[in-house]
């Protein structure tokens, strides 16, 4: 992440991070997630290291419309979540093909 603003308003917690008004979920290969009973909001969720999981499933958990590939994933599995986040109408940014996310706090 690169940051232009101070990171005194910058804090987490487990796989969470706060910034701002913004929630970012990073999920990765050690992260398991249960279906919650209610939705939590994210605006980001980030996918890395080749995380065991689908688009679905995190859907399930969480209300996000925003993913991020990193470039720890290998391809075919960043080509997978991109075709599943298109059959669900999600908004999906790949940094190995797309270059670095960048959104204005």
């Amino acid at each position: 992440f690169q940051v232009s603003k101070p990171l005194t308003s910058l804090y987490s917690m487990n796989y969470f991070y706060f910034f701002e008004d913004r929630k970012i979920l990073i999920v990765d290969s050690n992260t398991n997630f249960q279906p919650a009973k209610n939705k939590m909001n994210i605006d980001i969720i980030v996918l890395s290291r080749n995380a065991k999981c689908t688009i679905q499933s995190l859907t399930e958990s969480f209300s996000c419309n925003n993913f991020v590939l990193d470039a720890s994933n290998n391809l075919w599995k960043i080509r997978k979540w991109k075709t599943e986040c298109e059959g669900l109408h999600l908004r999906c940014h790949s940094v190995p093909e797309d270059g670095a996310y960048i959104i204005d706090l």
